[in-house]
């Protein structure tokens, strides 16, 4: 599981819940196991942020802390690559 440092409030257990979730989600779809730590900071933070404003749906926690690093390339073994792929229609 990722691990969120940093908080400029305090959150309940269902939205300390809720921002793993996300990071988690996030790190899996870029395969940052072998990343930066900072890269996962980066993230982190971005979700902080949204959260703090009010945001609670973790997919789009997710989709605001992957938008944090502007556009990436996403690993092609993770579910969102695959799902991806699979939307794709031959015009040949």
């Amino acid at each position: 599981m990722a691990t969120i440092l940093q908080f400029k409030r305090s959150f309940d257990g269902r939205d300390t819940r809720i921002m793993y979730e996300a990071l988690d989600l996030a790190c899996a779809q870029l395969g940052t196991a072998a990343r930066p730590h900072r890269i996962r900071k980066i993230i982190a933070q971005r979700i902080l942020k949204a959260m703090e404003k009010g945001e609670r749906n973790p997919a789009r926690l997710c989709t605001v802390g992957l938008a944090a690093l502007g556009p990436v390339i996403i690993d092609p073994v993770t579910p969102l690559a695959r799902a991806h792929a699979s939307s794709i229609v031959s015009l040949a």
